[in-house]
C-alpha cells in the first residue's frame, strides 16, 4: 500500500510539474506573439529610412563592409535592417515574415542602395523569405529604433550587456554571498571573456544573452518567491521560449540553459550537508526537467511559427534542407568535418573572446583546462565518496560537468554551423572554462576543510598545468596574433634568391623584391620554459591590385626568409620557416617580381593572424 501510494504521489508530482512547464511555455508563446505584433506597429518606414541614412552618415554602419573583420559583425545587422525595410504592411505578416536579399552583395552594400537609390534594386533578384529563425531581435530593434538612432541603440545594448552580468553577480551575492564568491569566475568570464566588447552592442546577437542574464538576475532577486521548484519550472518555461525567440543559432539558447542549471542547483537546492539519496535524485530530476522544458520551449515555438508560415503560404521549400545542414557535418564546400575540426576552429577564433586578444585568451583557456584536470583527478582520488555515499563535492562537480556538457553538446551537434560561425560561437567556450575554475575552487576548499590530500594539491595543480601546456604546445601559435613593429620595402642589395613557384627557392635571373620586417611572437609556455621548440612561423606577403600571395609554405609562391640582407634563406625544404628561438625577430622576406605590379599595387604582411601594410618604396 505504502509503495503504491508513493508511486501515485510521484506520478502526480510529475504531472503537476509537467503542467507548470507547459503553462510557462504557453505564457512565453503568448508574450512573444503579443510583443511581435506590438513592435511591428511602432517603427514607420519613414523613421527607419532616416535611422539607416543617419547610421551610414555617422559611420555607425560600415561604408566598406568587405574591408576587414567588420564584415562579419555587421552582416546580420544590415540583413536585419533589410528585413525591417521589406516587412509586409500587414500587422500579422509584418511580424511573422522576414525577407531580405539573400543572393545580393554584402547586406550593408545592399542596404545603402535600398535607402539611397531604390530604383537600382530592380536589377537584383526579388527578396526571399528567411524562415530559419523567429528573429525576435528584429522586433526588439523595431521598438528601440523607433526611439533612438542606430549608434545610440548600439551603445545602449553594450551598456545593458555588461550591466546584465553585473546584475546577475550582485543578485547572486545578495542571495548567497559564499556561494556567489565560489561562482565568481563565471561572472568574470562573462564580463571579460564573452566577446561583449565585440558583440555586446550587436542589435542582432546581443538580445538573447542580455535578456537571459537579466531574467536569471530577476530569479535570484526574487528567490523566496521561487522557492518551490514548480514555480521555477514555470519561470524556465517562459525563459526557454523567450530565449528561443531571440536565438539565431549563435549560442543564446545553450548559454541561458547552461546558466539556468547552475543557478537552480547552487542557489535553490539544499547543499548544507552531505547529500542524501533524496537530494541526489532531486538534483538529477530538476536538472533533467529544466533541460526538457527548454528543449520543449524551443520545439513548440518553432512548430507554432512554422505552422503559421505554412498557413500563410510563405514557408520556404529549403527550410528542411537548411535545418539538416545546421545539424549535419558537411560544410558548404562539401567537406566533412569532425568534432576535432570544431575544436580547432574554436581555438583559432579564441582571440574574439577577450579585448586583450588571443594571448590572454590562450592563457585563460590553458588555466581553465588545467583546472578541470586538477579538479577531476583530485575528486576521483580524494573526495568522490565517503562511507560509500556520494559527497556533496562530487554532486557539485557533476552539475558543473552537466552544465558544461550543454555547451559541448551544442558544438558537437552543430559541427558545420559552428565552424562556419566560429568567430561568433567561440564566446560560449567561456562557460566551460569558468566552470573548470569553479570546480577547482570547490575541490581545493574541500581538501583544506578535510585536510585529506591537501599536501598533494599543489603538485596535482602543477602537473595539470604542464600536461595541458604540452597538449596545447603545437597549436599554441594557431590564431595567435604576432605584433608587427616594422614592414617596409628594401631597395638596396637586391639579391636573387627565389623564383615564381610554390617551392621556388632558387634564383630565376631576376632581382627579388625584399621586405624588411620586425615582429614579436607569443611563444608557447613550454618554449618559454625551454622544454620544447615552438611551431613553425607562418608569414604571408599579400598583394592587392592585382592579387598575389607569397608565403612560407609550398602552396603559393614561396616567400624566402633571411636573417641578413645578404644572408642565405632560412626556409626548410617544404618552404616553411623553422621555429623561432626568440619571441622577437628581425628578418628580410624575399619574393619574386612577377611583372604584374601596377602603380596602385599595395602589399601587406601577415604573421600569425596579425597584418601590417608594407610601407611604400
Amino acid at each position: 500500500m505504502d509503495i503504491a501510494l508513493a508511486q501515485r504521489t510521484t506520478a502526480e508530482s510529475k504531472v503537476k510539474l509537467g503542467l507548470h512547464s507547459a503553462t510557462g511555455i504557453a505564457v512565453g508563446c503568448a508574450f512573444v506573439f503579443l510583443f511581435a505584433i506590438a513592435s511591428s506597429l511602432l517603427l514607420t518606414q519613414e523613421r527607419l529610412a532616416h535611422v539607416i541614412t543617419h547610421a551610414f552618415a555617422q559611420d555607425d554602419l560600415p561604408s566598406n563592409p568587405r574591408a576587414s573583420w567588420i564584415q562579419g559583425e555587421f552582416f546580420t545587422e544590415c540583413a536585419m535592417l533589410q528585413m525591417q525595410l521589406l516587412r509586409d504592411s500587414g500587422v500579422i505578416l509584418g511580424a511573422a515574415v522576414n525577407r531580405w536579399y539573400r543572393t545580393a552583395p554584402h547586406p550593408c552594400e545592399t542596404l545603402r542602395t535600398m535607402v539611397a537609390a531604390p530604383e537600382e534594386m530592380a536589377s537584383l533578384p526579388r527578396p526571399g523569405p528567411y524562415v530559419n529563425y523567429a528573429f525576435g531581435s528584429r522586433h526588439l530593434e523595431a521598438v528601440v529604433l523607433s526611439l533612438f538612432e542606430f549608434g545610440t541603440a548600439r551603445n545602449g545594448y553594450k551598456f545593458i550587456s555588461y550591466l546584465s552580468v553585473v546584475l546577475l553577480a550582485v543578485a547572486a551575492w545578495r542571495s548567497a554571498s559564499r556561494t556567489a564568491a565560489v561562482l565568481l569566475p563565471i561572472a568574470l568570464f562573462l564580463f571579460f571573456g564573452f566577446s561583449l566588447h565585440q558583440l555586446g552592442d550587436n542589435l542582432a546577437h546581443a538580445p538573447g544573452f542580455m535578456v537571459g542574464l537579466l531574467a536569471l538576475s530577476l530569479l535570484l532577486a526574487l528567490r523566496r518567491r521561487f522557492h518551490a521548484f514548480s514555480s521555477r519550472l514555470l519561470f524556465f518555461g517562459v525563459l526557454g521560449v523567450i530565449t528561443s525567440y531571440f536565438d539565431l543559432l549563435h549560442g543564446a539558447f545553450p548559454t541561458v540553459l547552461s546558466l539556468s542549471l547552475i543557478v537552480n542547483y547552487f542557489f535553490f537546492v539544499d547543499r548544507s550537508g552531505e547529500p542524501t539519496v533524496g537530494v541526489s535524485m532531486e538534483t538529477v530530476s530538476q536538472t533533467v526537467a529544466i533541460a526538457i522544458t527548454f528543449l520543449a520551449a524551443y520545439v513548440v515555438l518553432a512548430a507554432v511559427r512554422i505552422t503559421c508560415l505554412a498557413a500563410l503560404g510563405i514557408l520556404s521549400a529549403s527550410l528542411w534542407h537548411e535545418i539538416a545542414y545546421r545539424l549535419g557535418n558537411t560544410t558548404p564546400a562539401k567537406t566533412i568535418v569532425t568534432f576535432g575540426d570544431v575544436l580547432r576552429s574554436l581555438w583559432v577564433a579564441r582571440s574574439q573572446m577577450t579585448a586583450a586578444g588571443s594571448q590572454t585568451a590562450s592563457w585563460l583557456l590553458l588555466i581553465a583546462a588545467a583546472s578541470w584536470i586538477y579538479a577531476l583527478w583530485s575528486l576521483a582520488v580524494n573526495a568522490l565518496a565517503r562511507n560509500g555515499r556520494l559527497t556533496q563535492l562530487a554532486l557539485d562537480v557533476a552539475v558543473l560537468v552537466t552544465a558544461a556538457a550543454v555547451i559541448v553538446g551544442w558544438y558537437w551537434r552543430l559541427p558545420a554551423h559552428t565552424i562556419e560561425h566560429s568567430f561568433f560561437s567561440v564566446r560560449m567556450v567561456a562557460l566551460p572554462a569558468a566552470y573548470g575554475l569553479v570546480a577547482a575552487i570547490l575541490v581545493t576548499l574541500y581538501l583544506i576543510n578535510t585536510r585529506h590530500g591537501i599536501r598533494w594539491a599543489p603538485v596535482t595543480a602543477l602537473v595539470s598545468l604542464f600536461l595541458m601546456a604540452n597538449v596545447l604546445h603545437r597549436t599554441w601559435s594557431s590564431g595567435q596574433q604576432a605584433k608587427i613593429s616594422l614592414a617596409r620595402f628594401v631597395t638596396e642589395g637586391r639579391n636573387d634568391l627565389v623564383s615564381c613557384a610554390p617551392l621556388g627557392m632558387r634564383p630565376d635571373g631576376k632581382p627579388d623584391g625584399i621586405v624588411e620586417i620586425s615582429y614579436q611572437l607569443a611563444l608557447p609556455p613550454m618554449t618559454l620554459l625551454g622544454l620544447r621548440r615552438a611551431a613553425p612561423t607562418k608569414i604571408r606577403l599579400v598583394r592587392e591590385g592585382p592579387p598575389g600571395v607569397y608565403e612560407t609554405s609550398g602552396t603559393n609562391f614561396v616567400l624566402g626568409i633571411a636573417e641578413e640582407l645578404q644572408g642565405a634563406l632560412l626556409n626548410r625544404s617544404d618552404g616553411t620557416l623553422g621555429p623561432a628561438a626568440s619571441s622577437e625577430r628581425h628578418l628580410f622576406a624575399h619574393f619574386c617580381m612577377d611583372g604584374h605590379d601596377t602603380a596602385d599595387s599595395q602589399y601587406r604582411v601577415e604573421i600569425e593572424g596579425a597584418a601590417a601594410k608594407v610601407a611604400a618604396l
